[in-house]
């Protein structure tokens, strides 16, 4: 039956219904977008796994293997150098050239797997660049920070 055919309260009806379809549906995606941001899930995953991530870090900065679970793609342990102590450094998830994750060090911010480049004040976190690389980092809680970085 076509729409004209239709009583016009039912029309007006069908099209509320239509339109709060369509901004559920907006809300939904901006949700998905939003929440999807690598920072976001780094700081997600950090807070979920807060204190098996402790005690793994700090084990292995005392030399112990570090242990990590599927979700991340690679971690290290970099040592400590030019002013810098060790760090335990995990790679969440990468993107066109740029990384993001998450590290663990007692002493504050450090660079990008430990690098020697000082790092500069930036809004809420910290700036780094060498050579055409550059990276950011922000705290996340306690001796953890997310950091992001473009090689």
């Amino acid at each position: 039956m076509p729409s004209s055919d239709l009583h016009p309260a039912a029309r007006g009806w069908l099209g509320r219904v239509a339109a709060l379809s369509a901004v559920i549906l907006l809300m939904l995606l901006g949700l998905t977008l939003h929440y999807s941001h690598p920072r976001l899930r780094v700081e997600r995953y950090v807070e979920d796994h807060l204190e098996t991530l402790t005690a793994d870090a700090q084990a292995a900065l005392a030399g112990e293997s570090l242990r990590y679970d599927a979700a991340i793609l690679t971690a290290n342990v970099w040592p400590g150098r030019d002013g810098y102590g060790p760090m335990a450094e995990y790679l969440l998830t990468t993107d066109w050239g740029r990384y993001y994750g998450f590290y663990y060090a007692p002493d504050g911010p450090h660079p990008f797997q430990n690098v020697p480049q000082p790092l500069t004040r930036s809004g809420e976190g910290w700036r780094w660049q060498a050579e055409g690389n550059e990276g950011y980092t922000t705290p996340i809680t306690g001796d953890w920070y997310y950091f992001e970085a473009r090689l």
